[in-house]
């Protein structure tokens, strides 16, 4: 629940289920909804200029902005340029490209198949943890069970070193003997730090494997309960089921399928691209005439979009993806 490299494995699924969920919406439509105000001021010597010339700023036209009848006018009653004017708008506007070439599958494609990777990806992640923090446990017990003969032999080198004392004192023994003894106990004490220290390390490792502290887990594994039963021997079955049930060769797989759904999608930029899109608006100049029928804008239509030259990016994107696809098979 609390190993660092298992949240960052799920994170690293989680990430690939919204990319997913990205990748799958480019099959939808999109409709979006816009509104805007601008205060615009356009040049009298500009395009507009070439739409209604200039007439007497007294005159009505279908704009209400002034000058020749039906025209759109270059001169104001206080300035030789068409006045600013407000400009209202809101509406909406959708589009949706035909996948005619299944670019927008193989990408959502690649997406299901990085989902299904990463998933195995944690799945090996788990697998390694938990053989990681059982041989972590068994090594821990072992040292433990190392140190503790360890202490039982230096408790019997110190006997025999005051035994060997004794019976020098009565000429039994030589002061060699004796020097043999106590050379023995202070190589017995001298391996007891060091094993101390194998089993602090033991224990840190076993903490950060389970996202703790260090040294957060001694007194709990201080304990030295009877040393887990190893199976004689374990049931994989069949080598081939084996194969097939470890998650990484799993992930490789997926990792396999991504790779070659990339390359449809490279294959797809070279065709033309079809858009169909449109808008409906309303638009007026006062903002009272917002809700007038006549205020309503439109347009509809689809778009088309051919590469003639890309200066070989087409060529050296799906190169690129062929590579990968060969990368992830070996």
């Amino acid at each position: 629940d609390s190993n660092l490299d298992l949240k960052i494995a799920a994170a690293r699924l989680a990430e690939s289920r919204a990319q997913f969920g990205q990748a799958k919406a480019d099959e939808l439509p999109t409709l979006n909804g816009n509104t805007s105000y601008t205060r615009e001021l356009q040049s009298a010597d500009g395009v507009i200029g070439l739409l209604g010339g200039s007439g007497s700023p007294s005159a009505t036209d279908t704009n209400g902005l002034g000058g020749r009848q039906g025209g759109v006018p270059t001169q104001s009653a206080t300035s030789s340029a068409l006045p600013p004017f407000n400009l209202y708008q809101y509406g909406f506007d959708a589009s949706w490209e035909l996948d005619l070439w299944g670019r927008v599958r193989r990408t959502a494609e690649n997406a299901s198949a990085t989902v299904d990777a990463q998933n195995e990806a944690r799945h090996d992640a788990i697998v390694s943890t938990v053989a990681e923090v059982a041989r972590d446990y068994l090594n821990l017990r072992g040292t433990q069970q190392k140190l503790r003969i360890t202490r039982e032999n230096l408790a019997f080198a110190e006997r025999t070193v005051q035994l060997t004392n004794e019976r020098a004192k009565h000429g039994l023994a030589t002061d060699l003997d004796v020097a043999n003894a106590q050379s023995q106990a202070e190589s017995n004490a001298a391996d007891i730090p060091q094993e101390e220290q194998q089993e602090a390390k033991r224990i840190n490792a076993i903490g950060v494997l389970l996202g703790e502290y260090p040294r957060t887990l001694a007194e709990k594994l201080k304990e030295t309960p009877d040393e887990p039963v190893v199976p004689p021997r374990v049931p994989i079955g069949l080598s081939s089921e084996l194969a097939r049930r470890r998650p990484d060769i799993r992930e490789a797989e997926a990792q396999l399928h991504a790779a070659t759904a990339n390359i449809g999608a490279a294959k797809a930029d070279f065709f033309p691209k079809i858009t169909l899109s449109g808008s409906v608006a309303i638009q007026a100049t006062q903002f009272t005439n917002l809700g007038s029928w006549g205020a309503r804008s439109y347009s509809a239509g689809p778009s088309l979009s051919i590469p003639i030259f890309e200066g070989g990016r087409l060529r050296a994107t799906l190169a690129l993806r062929e590579a990968q696809q060969q990368e992830a098979a070996v």
